[in-house]
C-alpha cells in the first residue's frame, strides 16, 4: 500500500472506521521513515508533538524537515507549522516505539493526558503481548487523572485503549471500565464530555460481545431522553449509527428502531456521524444518493457529506455533479470526489479550471493540489486566457506575485458573478493556502497589509479557516516581526484602532505568535479598554496560549456572575489555555457548569484544557 497524495491517505483513513486502522500502522511508519529526516528523529518529533501539554504544532527547523511535513502526512497550519491530518497519523506510528521491556516507556504515563495523545498511549499499549497490555490497562484505570468526578479524562482514555483492541474487552478490567463509560452517558454530561464518551463507545457497541449488547441497549434508552438533553440523545445517536450494522435489511430495520420517533431529525445528523465515523459505506452511499435527487440544498448537504467518506458505488453520479447548473453544486462536487481514484477524475477536475464560477475553480484547484496534481493546474495556465482563473490555478501552484494575490483578494472583495462568497469558501481557503501556510506567502501577506490596510481583514478570515486544528502556531520571528509591523498600526490607528478590523488585525497577529507573552499584554489591555469588539480580541489571547497575570487580569473581570451569560461564556472559552492554573477566577469558570448547555459546554472545556496542560 502506498500513498502518493494527501488525497490517498485521506481516502485510506475514510475506508476503515475510528479506532480500526492498525492496517495502516506499516505503510505510515514506511512512509514516515523513508526520509529525508531520520527515522529517530521522526519519533523525536513526533513524541513531542503527542505529549506536549500546550498542544502545540510541528515546527519545522531545518530544510529536511520542511520536506518531509510537506509530504502526505501532514498539512500545513502556519509557516514552518504542520500537523498531522488526523493524530491516528502519529498515533500509528508511534506506538509501537514507546515500549520498554514489556512496559510503556514513562513519558506515555507521565505525559498521558496531553491534548493529542489518547490515541497514542492507546496504540502503544495494542503493542504490548496480550498479558502486559490487561496489567497496564489495570494500571492507567487505577490512576482516576485530574478531577476525575467532572472530566473522566482517565475513564474516556481508558476506553479508547479497549476500542483499538478489541481483544481486551472481554478482559476482566473492560467491565469497570465500559460501566464508568455508560455512567458518564448521561444528561448531567456535558456536551464536550459526551461527545468523548460517544466516540469511545461507538467501536465497543460494534463488538458482538456482551458489552457491545449493552450500549447499545444503553444508547438506544438514551434516545428517550431527547425531550430531556438534546446533548445526550445525539451522542447516544452516534454511538447507534457506528454500531449499525452492514447487511441492507438488517440496516433498514434497524435505522426505523433509532429513527422512528418525534423529533427524529434532532438526532439524525448525530446518527448519520455515527455511520460516517464507522466507515458504513454502503448506508451513506444510499442516503447521499437519494438526497443528490432532491433540491439543491440537499443535493449540496449530500455533497458535504460525500467529502468524508469514498462513496465508490456512487462514483459516477458524484462526478456528474460537476456538470450541474449550479455552481454552488459543482463546488462542492468538487470535494466529494476527491477520495476516488483514476485519472478520469482528475480530467473531469481539470476541466472545472475552466468553469465560468471563480470558486468552483478555486474548489477545483485545492483538490488537484491534495491529490498531488499540480502538473494539471501548470498545463491549464497555458491553455487559459482568463485573469482570474489562470491567478486560481497560479496560486494553486504556489505563486506569490503581486498580480495573482491581488486577483484572488479582488475575487473576494468583489461581487463576482455566480460565486457565492461565504467565510470558508474555496477561494478564502485558497488564500490561506497561500499566504498563511508558509513563509514566503506570510512575508508577502504581510506587505499587502502594510500597502492595503483593509486587507487584514480577509487573511485573519482566511487564518479563521485554517484554526480548524486545535494547535499553536509560531511562526518564524523575522515573520512575526514583519506582520507586526504591518498590523499593529491598525490597531492603533484613529482610523480602524476601534473597529473590528482592528481586533482582527490581533487576530491575526495572535494565530501566528503562540507564547509571545508580549503580545498577550497587548492584546489583554485592548479588551481591558471595553472594545466592542471583545469576541474577536478574546479569540486572540486563546491563540497565544500565554497564562499571566496580564491575561488573567484582561479575563477574570468578564467571568464575575455580575456579567451577561454570553460574556462570561465568551472568556471561559479560552480560560483553559490562558487563565492561569491557581488563579481564583477557575471557581466563576466552575459557577458555569449549573448553567445553560453552552455555558457547561464552555466550562467544561476550560477545565479540560487547564488539567492537559498541567
Amino acid at each position: 500500500m502506498t500513498f502518493g497524495s494527501k488525497a490517498a491517505v485521506c481516502r485510506a483513513l475514510g475506508q476503515l472506521p475510528d479506532s480500526g486502522r492498525l492496517s495502516l500502522a506499516a505503510p505510515f511508519v514506511e512512509l514516515a521513515m523513508s526520509g529525508p529526516v531520520p527515522a529517530n528523529e521522526v519519533l523525536e518529533i513526533l513524541t513531542r508533538y503527542v505529549f506536549d501539554p500546550r498542544g502545540d504544532a510541528i515546527v519545522a527547523t531545518n530544510s529536511e524537515q520542511l520536506s518531509w511535513l510537506a509530504g502526505p502526512l501532514f498539512m500545513w497550519i502556519g509557516p514552518g507549522n504542520a500537523v498531522p491530518i488526523v493524530d491516528e497519523i502519529a498515533a500509528l506510528i508511534l506506538g509501537p516505539s514507546l515500549r520498554d521491556r514489556g512496559q510503556l516507556v514513562p513519558i506515555v504515563t507521565e505525559r498521558r493526558f496531553a491534548p493529542h495523545a489518547d490515541d497514542t498511549v492507546a496504540l502503544a499499549i495494542a503493542a504490548l503481548d496480550r498479558g502486559a497490555q490487561e496489567t497496564v490497562l489495570e494500571t492507567l484505570f487505577a490512576d482516576p487523572g485530574p478531577d476525575p468526578a467532572l472530566l473522566a479524562l482517565s475513564t474516556v482514555q481508558c476506553g479508547r485503549t479497549l476500542a483499538w483492541s478489541p481483544q481486551l474487552i472481554d478482559a476482566p478490567i473492560a467491565d469497570p471500565i465500559v460501566a464508568a463509560l455508560l455512567a458518564l452517558l448521561t444528561s448531567r454530561s456535558p456536551k464536550p464530555l459526551l461527545e468523548a464518551v460517544s466516540r469511545v463507545l461507538g467501536p465497543i457497541a460494534k463488538t458482538r460481545t456482551a458489552h457491545g449488547q449493552r450500549v447499545r441497549a444503553t444508547a438506544l434508552l438514551g434516545l428517550d431522553a431527547l425531550d430531556e438533553s438534546a446533548e445526550l440523545a445525539a451522542s447516544c445517536a452516534h454511538v447507534l449509527g457506528f454500531a449499525a450494522p452492514e447487511d441492507r435489511n438488517a440496516f433498514i430495520a434497524y435505522r426505523s428502531v433509532v429513527l422512528d420517533r418525534p423529533q427524529a431529525e434532532d438526532i439524525f445528523v448525530a446518527f448519520l456521524s455515527g455511520l460516517i465515523a464507522g466507515a458504513h459505506v454502503p448506508a451513506v452511499t444510499e442516503l447521499v444518493e437519494a438526497m443528490l435527487a432532491g433540491e439543491d440544498h440537499e443535493a449540496e448537504t449530500a455533497l458535504g457529506i460525500a467529502d468524508a467518506l469514498p462513496l465508490d458505488p456512487i462514483a459516477p453520479q458524484l462526478l456528474a455533479e460537476l456538470e450541474s447548473a449550479n455552481p454552488v453544486r459543482r463546488a462542492a462536487a468538487a470535494g466529494a470526489v476527491q477520495l476516488f481514484g483514476g485519472p478520469q477524475v482528475d480530467a473531469a477536475l481539470a476541466a472545472r479550471l475552466f468553469d465560468s464560477a471563480p470558486e468552483v475553480v478555486a474548489s477545483a484547484t485545492r483538490v488537484l493540489v491534495a491529490r498531488g496534481r499540480t502538473d494539471l493546474l501548470a498545463m491549464h495556465i497555458t491553455r487559459d486566457d482568463a485573469p482570474l482563473r489562470r491567478s486560481i490555478a497560479l496560486a494553486g501552484m504556489g505563486d506569490l506575485r503581486v498580480q495573482t494575490i491581488t486577483d484572488l483578494v479582488n475575487a473576494v472583495l468583489s461581487d463576482v458573478e455566480e460565486t457565492d462568497i461565504s467565510d470558508a469558501s474555496p477561494i478564502v481557503r485558497l488564500i490561506g493556502d497561500a499566504l498563511i501556510t508558509s513563509s514566503s506567502g506570510l512575508e508577502v501577506g504581510a506587505q499587502l497589509i502594510a500597502d492595503v490596510p483593509q486587507a487584514v481583514g480577509l487573511l485573519a478570515v482566511a487564518a479563521v479557516a485554517g484554526s480548524e486544528r486545535d494547535v499553536g502556531v509560531l511562526a518564524p520571528a523575522p515573520l512575526r516581526d514583519q506582520l507586526s509591523r504591518a498590523t499593529l498600526p491598525i490597531t492603533y490607528s484613529d482610523e480602524f484602532g476601534d473597529s473590528e478590523l482592528g481586533a482582527l488585525a490581533l487576530y491575526l497577529l495572535a494565530r501566528m505568535s503562540a507564547g509571545d507573552a508580549q503580545l498577550g499584554e497587548i492584546i489583554a489591555a485592548a479588551i481591558g479598554g471595553k472594545s466592542q469588539y471583545s469576541g474577536q480580541l478574546i479569540a486572540a489571547l486563546g491563540e497565544l496560549r500565554v497564562a499571566n497575570d496580564q491575561t488573567a487580569g484582561a479575563l477574570a473581570p468578564l467571568l464575575a456572575p455580575e456579567q451577561p451569560i454570553g460574556v462570561r461564556v465568551g472568556a471561559a472559552a479560552v480560560c483553559g489555555r490562558v487563565l492561569p492554573y491557581d488563579h481564583a477566577a477557575w471557581d466563576d469558570v466552575r459557577a458555569l457548569l449549573s448553567e445553560r448547555p453552552e455555558a457547561r459546554a464552555a466550562a467544561w472545556r476550560a477545565l479540560r484544557d487547564r488539567a492537559r496542560r498541567r
